[in-house]
């Protein structure tokens, strides 16, 4: 037995399977089903020579007649019934991997990692995952701490999402405008007055962001930023413990309009003195996922729950 299968494979290695088709795989089903060449032309609309042709190279490629003569029409082979019992189904499987897929919710399984902060888990996150949590079969989500997005975690597909204001400029890294938000100053009233003067935010002492330190910006925000920087007198990680630190101090923050919860609630605020840069929250993703339909979907649920903050 051995020795048969060991002159089989020196054999198959003499067909060129490479030059097999899906036109000639066609042919050769719709001639098995339909059992005369004129026939199958016309169902393909293809010429008689081109059925032909067709027919004579799978004969060469698989060593068999395929079909003999039997009347006005044609018989199969032993072995043109076993290909067709292979090819067949085959050829169904390629055609539906050319079919729109469609995406269906309620079956689907989602394990997704994506970066944010706790000011976009605050501000949309919480009732945007809620939501699609109710429609789909299961959930996971990982979500790591996001600063600026890290591109190479997008690119090596250990992250799914990013959230960030800060826009891509990597021709493979897609993104969406989700909303602008613009900033405001924070403060507790018991323990100070609000700032309102220019001179009022270069004396005050600040709690800042560990990741924005010296931080680009426009024009009009660099003086106030550099003001900022150089009288802050706490550095935090994350919003939600700026916000422990004002609160009870005469310590105010700059921080986001949007971001009244995670302890901001608490607190007064004040427009800043000049007009701030808007910042825009966006949804970063890999051109790979660009068109695939979970990751499409999952991105849309994203996008509709942020309409309530988007003005155009």
């Amino acid at each position: 037995m051995n020795k048969n299968r060991g002159l089989f494979i020196l054999i198959m290695k003499d067909f060129d399977y490479l030059a097999l088709s899906g036109q000639h795989l066609l042919v050769f089903t719709t001639l098995h089903e339909v059992g005369t060449v004129t026939k199958t032309a016309e169902q393909l609309d293809l010429t008689q020579s081109t059925i032909s042709h067709s027919l004579e190279k799978l004969r060469l490629i698989f060593d068999d007649e395929l079909f003999v003569r039997s009347g006005r029409s044609v018989m199969p082979t032993q072995k043109s019934e076993y290909l067709y019992q292979e090819i067949k189904p085959l050829l169904v499987r390629l055609d539906e991997l050319t079919q729109t897929q469609e995406f269906k919710p309620k079956l689907a399984h989602f394990d997704y990692t994506i970066l944010a902060n706790d000011y976009q888990v605050g501000v949309f996150l919480t009732q945007a995952m809620q939501q699609i949590s109710a429609q789909v079969a299961s959930f996971r989500l990982n979500i790591l701490p996001s600063r600026k997005p890290n591109i190479e975690q997008l690119r090596q597909h250990n992250v799914d999402v990013a959230f960030s204001p800060f826009a891509p400029d990597h021709n493979d890294i897609m993104s969406v405008r989700l909303f602008d938000d613009v900033a405001r100053c924070y403060y507790d009233p018991a323990y100070r007055s609000p700032p309102v003067t220019e001179q009022d935010f270069d004396n005050a002492r600040y709690v800042g962001l560990s990741f924005t330190k010296g931080a680009s910006a426009s024009q009009t925000d660099k003086r106030i930023i550099q003001a900022i920087d150089a009288n802050t007198v706490i550095r935090t990680n994350s919003f939600a413990t700026m916000a422990t630190f004002v609160k009870g101090s005469e310590l105010i923050a700059i921080v986001p309009s949007k971001l009244n919860t995670l302890g901001f609630e608490h607190l007064d605020s004040v427009a800043l003195p000049y007009q701030p840069t808007p910042i825009t929250m966006r949804m970063l993703w890999h051109k790979k996922y660009q068109k695939d339909p979970k990751h499409q979907w999952f991105r849309e649920q994203v996008i509709a729950s942020t309409d309530i903050f988007r003005t155009y």
